[in-house]
């Protein structure tokens, strides 16, 4: 799929490439064709004239024909002619094609014109009375040129001679020269519009991709998230100014869900509290019957886990507000562990652990509550002995964190839903745990990563930036 900014240069290229096989055209074609025939009709105008002033009787070839009167007056005439209408040269020959006089000197009287620009065809053209024109040249000099041929008749209606004009459209020479630096400018033209184009289609293709990456964090759960351009008064400005309505209405939605999460738990959990007590009295009161013992233990197991239930949605609907300060890795680790390892030593869990040493800017007891959640699901998907390992790699100035397990695995088809509130594969369970571990390690500057294959492991990675390359300060407050 083609971004916004190929689309409009394709565009771009295609129209500009049109503009310059319209201009060539026009060049080569339409005003090179209209010149060459004001051309032909300038030459041809004066050769009807200066045709009329020649006598038969002057087309003379024979040894001293150069010497007498007639063929100086003849000479002096055409000569008048070529100055006054700045024609290149002028020929006069016999109908046998020998040359009667050249002003240019390249032919002398009496020899046969070489050229093959007049045929047989165009002579017999000539003495039925047609006044012929060549096509279009480059002369010697490399300029264009343009002959034209006059029929020479008596008094008789006899054919005989050719009066031939060459004129040299020099106005030619310099349209080609103007059509090289318009295709140099043209070049410029393209290179700095190209440039230009470029530069406007990333400013409109920017602020796109940039709404797109907001819509993608909010799609993430990044609600608080700054929303650019809404002071853009344009298509733009409209769209960042719906994405920060939807993100408003989604954090309302969300605080909302809070708010009833809270409610219920107050509400559930205050019976609870006097199940429970009542409960415990109960059992000290009948310590002596087995039997209604294991029932009221089995009671006491239930409100328990119904108690882990309501602190989940407690602790759901709490905003995280977490405070970063200085902490060493090793030391959360450590203490997250700590805590696991009834659990652990429960099923005989082996489990390895290898961090580096490093510093991150995080809230001790919040990190601390995200790992826990974590190696508590691992513990919960690994069968009796299984293992856990903890893995830590320091990548372009990030930890990477990698909780791995040989447990039952995650189905792929879960991988975008297992984050998402109130989502569990759990028989128990609320499906809280994974998604207050995203907002923690998101709040972090963090990423959390899944990768797992049903009943061989599950990969947890988290991404969390090290101390030195986030702040270079001590305490932050998010």
């Amino acid at each position: 799929m083609k971004s916004i900014k190929i689309r409009i240069l394709i565009i771009f290229l295609i129209l500009l490439g049109s503009l310059i096989c319209i201009q060539w055209y026009f060049i080569n074609y339409f005003i090179k064709d209209t010149l060459e025939k004001q051309l032909i009709n300038y030459i041809t105008d004066i050769g009807k004239a200066s045709v009329k002033t020649i006598k038969p009787n002057m087309l003379q070839i024979f040894p001293g024909f150069t010497e007498t009167k007639t063929f100086h007056k003849l000479k002096k005439d055409l000569r008048k002619y070529q100055t006054d209408f700045n024609i290149d040269n002028i020929i006069l020959m016999t109908p046998e094609k020998r040359v009667v006089v050249d002003l240019s000197g390249m032919f002398k009287n009496g020899d046969e014109y070489l050229f093959i620009d007049i045929n047989k065809r165009q002579l017999v053209s000539l003495q039925g009375g047609h006044i012929k024109s060549s096509s279009l040249y480059k002369n010697m000099n490399n300029i264009y040129c343009e002959n034209i041929y006059f029929p020479i008749f008596d008094k008789n209606k006899d054919f005989k001679g050719v009066m031939i004009l060459f004129a040299s459209a020099k106005y030619f020479h310099s349209l080609m020269n103007f059509q090289k630096k318009l295709s140099y400018l043209f070049v410029v033209i393209i290179i700095l519009s190209g440039l230009l184009l470029y530069l406007l289609a990333h400013s409109i293709s920017k602020p796109v991709v940039q709404l797109s990456k907001l819509v993608d964090k909010i799609g993430e759960g990044e609600l608080n998230a700054a929303v650019p351009y809404k002071s853009r008064k344009d298509e733009i400005g409209r769209l960042a100014k719906n994405i920060k309505d939807m993100m408003d209405k989604i954090k309302s939605k969300n605080i909302f869900m809070r708010r009833v999460s809270a409610g219920i738990a107050h509400e559930i959990r205050n019976p609870l509290t006097a199940i429970k007590g009542n409960l415990m009295l109960i059992k000290r009161a009948i310590n002596t019957d087995p039997r209604l013992l294991e029932m009221v233990n089995d009671n006491l197991r239930e409100v328990n886990s119904l108690e882990n239930l309501v602190s989940d949605f407690m602790n759901y609907a709490k905003s995280i507000n977490i405070e970063l300060k200085s902490v060493k890795a090793n030391d959360v680790i450590e203490r997250s562990l700590q805590e696991m390892q009834p659990l652990l030593k429960q099923k005989a869990i082996k489990l390895t652990d290898d961090i580096p040493k490093c510093r991150l800017l995080a809230d001790f007891d919040y990190l601390k509550r995200a790992f826990v959640n974590i190696i508590k699901n691992s513990i919960e998907a690994v069968k009796y002995s299984g293992e856990i390992n903890i893995i830590g790699e320091i990548r372009k100035g990030k930890l990477y964190l990698i909780f791995l397990d040989n447990g039952k695995g995650i189905d792929e088809e879960n991988f975008t839903t297992i984050f998402e509130p109130f989502y569990t594969s759990k028989s128990a369970g609320t499906g809280l745990g994974l998604s207050i571990v995203k907002e923690i390690i998101e709040k972090h500057y963090g990423k959390i990563e899944l990768s797992s294959e049903m009943n061989k492991f599950t990969k947890i990675t988290l991404i969390l930036p090290i101390e030195e390359k986030l702040y270079g300060k001590d305490t932050v407050s998010r």
